[in-house]
């Protein structure tokens, strides 16, 4: 495998578990789980 395409996979990966993390956040914020909000956002 290319260096280069090792990065851009490695990256797209991290964006990817962050956008997974946000939603899972935004929806126990929702729901009234403030308790998951503070330890998953610290």
């Amino acid at each position: 495998m290319d260096h280069k395409f090792f990065g851009v996979a490695l990256l797209c990966a991290f964006l990817m578990m962050n956008i997974v993390f946000t939603q899972f956040m935004v929806h126990q914020y929702y729901y009234e789980n403030y308790v998951n909000v503070l330890i998953f956002g610290d």
